[in-house]
C-alpha cells in the first residue's frame, strides 16, 4: 500500500491500526534522524502527513481521535511524549522528563483513555514504567517499577487493571490500580527476553489473547592458550556469559551471567568448573567484574539503589562496599543483608571515585 521500494531512503514502517479500523498510522523516514507521521486509509485513499517526529513509539487514543508519539524539540533534550489531533494536527506535550535522562520512548493508552503508561529511560539502556492520568499531564506521573530494566514494549490488559511489558528477563505484569505500590510479577521467564506484547480486543464468546515477540541469543566465553589449536569454549549456560576477567594467579575466572534471569557476577575455575554465583541482586544490572591484584576481592558495576556505581566484594561474595559513599545494602547467597558502604563498624570506609 506504500511504495518504499521505489525509494528505500523513505521506508515506511511501524504501522498502527486505529481502534475503529478506518485508519492506519505509520512512520516514513524523511532524514537520518527524522520520521514523518502519516495516516492512510485501508481503502487506498491518499496518504496524509500529520507531523514529524524523532522517536518510534505510537499509541492511538481509544476513541481514535488522536495519537501519542515520541519526539523532542532539539537534539540536546530527552525524548518526550506528545499528543496530536487527527483532525486538526494540533500538538501538545504530555511528559517532560528530567534533562539528565534519555527520555520517554514508549507509551500506551489504557482502554478507557484516562491513563497513559510511559516507559522512561534513565540512561540509554535502563528504563522503568510510569503511569499518568490524562487530566494531569506532565504532573501526575507515578512510577510503577524500580528495577531499571530495558523495557521493550507494553500493553494494557483489556480490563485496564494490569500492564504487561517485555524485558530482556522475560514477560512481566504489574497492577496499574491507582494508589497501589505493587511489585512486577513474571509471566514467562524467557531465555533471550520478550518484546512488544499486544492484546487482542475481546469479543462475545472469545477471550482476549496476548501475543509477544521472543528472541534468543547465547553469548559465551572462550579461552585461548599459547600454541596451535588452543581456543576452546568455557562451559557455561544457554544464556549470556560475558565480561570475563582472569584472576592474577590464572586459576579462576570472574564473569557476568544472566542465567538466573538477572545479571549477576559468577566465578569459576579457569576451565569453567566449580561455577559459583557471588552477587544476588535479582534485578539491578551487575556487570564488568575485575580482580584485585591479590585475587581476594572483585570490583564491579551495579545499579543498586537506582544509581550506577562501583562496588567491591570479597571473592566469596561477602561484604560489599560501594563508590557513592552512601549505604547500599546487598544480599549474600543466604539472602542476608550485607552492610553497604561507609560501615565504620566493620572498618570499611566508603569509597569515593574521583
Amino acid at each position: 500500500m506504500t511504495n518504499a521500494h521505489k525509494n528505500p531512503a523513505r521506508a515506511s514502517e511501524y504501522p498502527k491500526w486505529s481502534p475503529k479500523g478506518d485508519l492506519i498510522a505509520f512512520l516514513r523516514a524523511e532524514s537520518e534522524q527524522v520520521r514523518g507521521l502519516y495516516l492512510m486509509s485501508p481503502n487506498g485513499e491518499p496518504v496524509r502527513r500529520l507531523t514529524s517526529m524523532t522517536g518510534i513509539g505510537l499509541s492511538w487514543t481509544p476513541d481514535g481521535r488522536s495519537l501519542a508519539f515520541v519526539d523532542r524539540n532539539s537534539s540536546g533534550e530527552p525524548f518526550s511524549i506528545f499528543q496530536i489531533s487527527v483532525e486538526t494536527g494540533e500538538r501538545r506535550r504530555l511528559t517532560t522528563p528530567p534533562r539528565s535522562t534519555f527520555g520517554d520512548t514508549l507509551c500506551a493508552f489504557s482502554p478507557d483513555g484516562r491513563r497513559l503508561a510511559v516507559v522512561r529511560f534513565g540512561s540509554r539502556y535502563e528504563s522503568d514504567l510510569y503511569v499518568m492520568t490524562m487530566d494531569a499531564a506532565e504532573k501526575g506521573l507515578e512510577r510503577l517499577t524500580v528495577d531499571s530494566e530495558g523495557i521493550e514494549g507494553l500493553d494494557w490488559t483489556p480490563d485496564g487493571q494490569v500492564i504487561v511489558f517485555g524485558t530482556h528477563r522475560g514477560l512481566w505484569k504489574i497492577s496499574a490500580s491507582p494508589g497501589e505500590r505493587p511489585h512486577p510479577v513474571v509471566m514467562a521467564g524467557i531465555d533471550g527476553g520478550a518484546r512488544h506484547p499486544s492484546f487482542s480486543r475481546p469479543t462475545a464468546g472469545r477471550p482476549a489473547r496476548l501475543v509477544y515477540q521472543w528472541r534468543t541469543r547465547d553469548v559465551n566465553i572462550w579461552r585461548w592458550d599459547a600454541g596451535p589449536d588452543t581456543i576452546r569454549k568455557v562451559p557455561g549456560s544457554t544464556w549470556f556469559e560475558d565480561f570475563p576477567a582472569i584472576s592474577p594467579d590464572g586459576r579462576r575466572i570472574a564473569f557476568a551471567s544472566n542465567r538466573t534471569g538477572a545479571n549477576e557476577i559468577w566465578i569459576a575455575g579457569d576451565d569453567g568448573s566449580d561455577q559459583k554465583r557471588v552477587t544476588f541482586q535479582n534485578g539491578p544490572v551487575v556487570t564488568s567484574p575485575q580482580w584485585s591484584p591479590d585475587g581476594e576481592r572483585l570490583v564491579f558495576s551495579s545499579q543498586v539503589g537506582g544509581n550506577r556505581d562501583i562496588y567491591i566484594i570479597n571473592a566469596d561474595g561477602s561484604l560489599s562496599i560501594g563508590s557513592n559513599g552512601e549505604r547500599a545494602d546487598l544480599e549474600d547467597a543466604a539472602g542476608r543483608r550485607q552492610r553497604g558502604p561507609g560501615d565504620r563498624r566493620r572498618g570499611l570506609p566508603g569509597i569515593r571515585v574521583v
